[in-house]
């Protein structure tokens, strides 16, 4: 089993995908398999109707075929910051302590230089895959 986060990206017209978050929920549903978890990451961005993680979900379910009970939504976060700091309380309930972020190329170097200064797991493996 693999855990990927997505992390999220503001939601167009308070409730559309924009391209760059679609590239990374694509890439998640393309290196998903049976028995893997995906954490989606953003909360309600674009005072919308809906938390990114929510519509996110909602497009790995829809176009990627991925079975809802493989999904968890961390929806409070409404910035990089915050997406990571909200994930912790994630991993440490579902006792994951290993996982990969998936996010756009030019957001890796930020989210790597965030995750330095977040408490996950004292021996904590974190991959990144940028899209």
């Amino acid at each position: 089993m693999t855990v990927f986060v997505i992390l999220g990206n503001k939601l167009k017209n308070k409730s559309e995908i924009t391209n760059i978050l679609k590239s990374r929920l694509d890439k998640g549903i393309k290196i998903f398999k049976k028995n893997d978890i995906i954490i989606v990451c953003g909360g309600n961005t674009s005072n919308g109707n809906h938390t990114e993680a929510y519509v996110m979900k909602k497009y790995l379910i829809n176009e990627g075929n991925i079975p809802e009970k493989y999904i968890l939504k961390e929806s409070k976060s409404i910035s990089t910051k915050e997406n990571l700091m909200f994930l912790s309380p994630i991993l440490l309930k579902e006792k994951i302590s290993t996982f990969t972020i998936i996010s756009s190329k030019t957001h890796i170097p930020r989210v790597k230089n965030i995750t330095k200064n977040i408490k996950f797991y004292d021996n904590c493996s974190i991959k990144y895959i940028s899209v």
